[in-house]
């Protein structure tokens, strides 16, 4: 669950990236701040970056901690980070894209979730819904129509 909850904030924290960088602040200072800060779901390895830069570990290591949680879903964003932290270059532009993308990315997941849900739904409807209208609607049709029959039944003697 944790997993689920740290790749569903990826765009989140992409955009955090990216505004402190557009702000001013270099990629280290910009993976500072997230970490003092972090969006929803990166509150475990915010504290660990936090606690690393602190003891003093190359943002690297600390960097390639976030590829191992977020999975393929944050790897562009650390090479990025990793790349513009060794040569220099800007890098809002680019984290603004792959802030684009990630949304995209879970507006898509979101969009096929959502139409899955009627097949999901389909055996408890049927489950819960057809023994009700059997017991509602007929059974009563049924048991009104056997009490309007009138079954003489032969007498027995002894």
């Amino acid at each position: 669950m944790r997993r689920r909850r740290t790749v569903g904030s990826v765009p989140e924290l992409i955009e955090h990236l990216a505004l402190a960088v557009a702000a001013g602040d270099s990629v280290g200072q910009a993976v500072r701040r997230v970490a003092q800060s972090p969006p929803p779901g990166w509150d475990d390895l915010a504290h660990d970056t936090w606690t690393g830069l602190e003891r003093g570990q190359r943002l690297s290591d600390v960097l390639m901690r976030w590829r191992q949680a977020g999975g393929w879903d944050i790897a562009d964003v650390v090479d990025v980070l990793l790349a513009a932290d060794r040569d220099g270059g800007p890098v809002a532009p680019v984290l603004d894209q792959l802030a684009a993308e990630a949304r995209a990315q879970r507006r898509r997941e979101a969009a096929a979730q959502a139409r899955q849900l009627p097949v999901r739904l389909a055996a408890p409807l049927v489950l819960c819904t057809l023994p009700s209208f059997v017991l509602l609607g007929v059974v009563p049709l049924v048991a009104g129509a056997l009490a309007s029959l009138d079954v003489n039944l032969p007498e027995t003697t002894p």
